[in-house]
């Protein structure tokens, strides 16, 4: 047992002082090792008895982190999650917000007469790096989205926004972060499906069910999702999506292992039996308005998607063969590979954090 985690454990257990604490954390910056990083995350979420003084030294702790960059942010995130311990989450997410608006040397609560907070010269550029930046924004999305999960309204995360001592910047990263978790919107979730497309155990209903919970990964602004509704007697698509703009798309899901075109340039026979189903559900929509618009409010011609394969498994010359198909369809249909979907999801929700927060 290393000389610094023996002195943070006994400094636990003997009750929280700002000396020790600062000589933790100063220790901690000088060693800037993985260890170190372990022991400022515990200062960070101990409750020290819940003195009066608690929040200086949890705070200053947070930002200590920040020694490690997006190692710490990573490390005092994963705290919050398993910690769940409210006060602790939100000083978490207060913490994320200043880094995500630049501003991390206005993060209060903090002893800014310790060694440690000076060692760390927190008005350095490196804290203000875009990456960093980044980092913090999807870090506190999905940390917003991880707590309170079962509330429609989380009342204690909507309660930080109340905080008057909160820069109005920092409180608008946390209000968009609140909008984004009512869009189901997470950099965990995309990644998850990237994890999934490229496992073994990537069956087609293993992927209608992921994208059933996550339906921003078939379009950010969705407004309604319909999983395997009925047109009908004989048509049942895999999915049917409304957006905000009341357009319609219908999907078909097939499998990720399936084939999109062939080494002689043709799309393959499941690709092609795919494209037949979701043009004959568009066409039964079309001639059965009334009927259509009982399941489906002002749906209208609606456009088409299949999911098939993986683009990335393509040649350049049947990715050219593909784009000419979709472009044959004129807009009616387009064919993607499951990867499309990610890759497109990546880029929207990075675009998001990047410019939505922006004024």
């Amino acid at each position: 047992m290393s000389d610094l985690k023996i002195l943070t454990d006994q400094y636990l257990e003997d009750g929280g002082n700002l000396a020790t604490h600062d000589k933790i954390l100063t220790q901690a910056i000088i060693q800037n090792d993985q260890e170190g990083l372990e022991q400022v995350v515990k200062l960070a979420k101990d409750d020290y008895g819940g003195g009066t003084y608690k929040w200086e030294l949890k705070h200053t702790a947070n930002i200590v982190v920040l020694n490690w960059g997006e190692e710490g942010l990573d490390a005092i995130y994963k705290m919050a999650i398993k910690d769940q311990n409210m006060p602790n989450v939100k000083g978490v997410i207060t913490l994320l917000a200043y880094v995500a608006c630049g501003k991390p040397e206005e993060y209060s609560f903090v002893t800014k007469s310790f060694n440690s907070y000076k060692k760390l010269k927190i008005s350095s550029k490196k804290y203000k790096s875009e990456s960093l930046k980044i980092k913090a924004k999807t870090l506190l999305v999905d940390l917003i989205k991880e707590v309170e999960r079962e509330d429609k309204f989380p009342f204690s995360l909507l309660s930080s926004l109340q905080t008057t001592y909160l820069a109005p910047d920092v409180q608008e990263q946390i209000f968009v972060s609140l909008i984004m978790r009512w869009f189901h919107l997470s950099g965990r979730s995309i990644e998850n499906y990237y994890e999934l497309i490229n496992s073994k155990d990537n069956s087609e209903p293993h992927c209608h069910n992921f994208l059933k919970q996550n339906p921003f990964l078939l379009e950010p602004f969705y407004s309604k999702l319909w999983s395997k509704p009925r047109y009908g007697e004989l048509f049942v698509p895999d999915f049917v999506l409304k957006s905000m703009d009341n357009s319609y798309t219908i999907f078909e899901i097939e499998d990720p292992n399936k084939p999109i075109i062939t080494k002689s340039g043709n799309l393959s026979s499941q690709a092609t039996h795919a494209k037949r189903q979701a043009l004959e559900y568009r066409e039964w929509v079309i001639s059965n308005q009334l009927y259509a618009k009982t399941r489906f409010p002002d749906i209208w011609r609606p456009t088409a998607i299949v999911v098939i394969g993986m683009e990335k498994k393509l040649t350049e010359a049947q990715k050219m063969r593909l784009n000419q198909e979709n472009e044959s369809t004129q807009g009616i249909l387009k064919i993607v590979g499951f990867d499309w979907i990610y890759e497109r999801a990546k880029i929207s929700f990075h675009n998001m954090l990047q410019y939505g927060f922006d004024n």
